[in-house]
């Protein structure tokens, strides 16, 4: 997408060429502004991305800022992730402890946000669609099943 600045400036100026006298230099200035801002932008950005790059690998397929859900008692500090359920028709991922819920409960947070409150769910990045996992404690080995 770092091409975009520089295929709508190019439209904007070919517009500006066909559609008004090529002596209405303020057209021509603006495009080439406008072209100069947004590459420059653009570089910027794909720097700061490169030099990212590797830093941080995700062990999960889904992104780091992916939403996922998580039980109010987990975030305030109260229970401990016990089930965790990936979602066959969407992909949604849900982070309980386990007991029963309303929907008051919910909260949305990122994938990387469950994974530093909870490291071990790093053996769950493989949890196929439509399956989900529970253990007793946090201490115990997840049971993988089908929903």
């Amino acid at each position: 997408m770092w091409n975009l600045p520089l295929v709508s400036a190019l439209a904007f100026l070919a517009g500006t060429w066909i559609f008004f006298d090529i002596h209405e230099l303020w057209f021509i200035v603006y495009a080439t502004v406008y072209l100069a801002i947004g590459w420059t932008a653009m570089a910027i950005s794909k720097h700061i991305n490169s030099s990212n790059k590797g830093n941080d690998i995700f062990p999960f397929s889904d992104a780091p800022n992916t939403a996922v859900f998580i039980c109010s008692h987990i975030l305030d500090g109260r229970e401990k992730i016990l089930f965790v359920s990936h979602d066959a028709d969407d992909g949604a991922w849900q982070f309980l402890c386990g007991k029963e819920h309303n929907e008051s409960d919910a909260r949305i947070v990122s994938l990387k946000y469950v994974l530093d409150l909870d490291p071990t769910i790093v053996n769950l990045k493989d949890l196929p669609l439509g399956h989900c996992a529970e253990r007793e404690s946090k201490n115990d080995k997840w049971v993988i099943a089908k929903n």
